[in-house]
């Protein structure tokens, strides 16, 4: 089993969210101007020239955690662990899961090639939660014939929107990451924090620009 798959495939799936442009359709839901108004502030960061490493992955970083709520996910993608460790466990992961997030967003940027994404639509699922269809263009404007559907789950919290999930072809990435995660600690005794000190050895494989691999 490999962590990366199903981890990657949901923070990549985010990440393109981020640093693609998006055409000008209008948005006819607040949660479709939501994805509209935001797909470009993360391509703008990556972006500027002026900034060092280091405040270009500092303001990288908080961007996200304002348009995802990186934190919810980390605990849904932790299972029954998320309530039965210690706390102070469940805060290092989650810090963890953050760092990783991060690493695997900025490395996506170095794969953008000028796609945009098209909203296609979007659902109400139920009060203040929506999925939020995507179409993936080619930089000339067509329609991508490779890219798969992704659809973006946004919940709408307070009157805050976040996205808290994506999915594939239909198939949420979330659920998947969970399935692995507690595969992962069945092989480990349960231990949240070997699953941390993976994440991070992830995250710092990603940033050194080696292999994302972990045990």
């Amino acid at each position: 089993m490999e962590l990366r798959s199903a981890v990657a495939r949901l923070l990549a799936a985010l990440a393109f969210l981020c640093i693609v442009g998006l055409t000008g359709a209008q948005a006819a839901t607040p949660a479709e101007s939501f994805i509209q108004e935001n797909a470009q502030k993360g391509l703008t960061i990556l972006k500027d020239a002026s900034l060092s490493r280091d405040a270009k992955h500092a303001q990288f970083q908080s961007f996200l955690e304002s348009l995802i709520d990186i934190h919810r996910i980390a605990l849904f993608t932790l299972g029954p662990a998320a309530k039965s460790a210690p706390p102070a466990d469940v805060d290092a992961f989650a810090e963890a899961f953050r760092s990783y997030a991060a690493a695997v967003y900025q490395e996506q940027f170095a794969h953008y090639s000028g796609e945009t994404l098209k909203v296609t639509g979007s659902v109400e699922r139920a009060p203040g939660d929506f999925v939020v269809r995507t179409a993936v263009l080619e930089p000339n404007g067509s329609l991508s014939a490779n890219a798969p559907e992704v659809d973006f789950r946004v919940s709408n919290t307070g009157g805050t929107l976040q996205v808290i999930d994506a999915s594939v072809m239909g198939i949420g990435l979330s659920l998947q990451q969970r399935d692995q995660f507690t595969a992962f600690l069945a092989r480990h005794n349960n231990d949240v924090k070997a699953l941390t000190a993976d994440l991070l050895v992830r995250a710092g494989n990603i940033r050194n620009g080696g292999s994302p691999s972990g045990n």
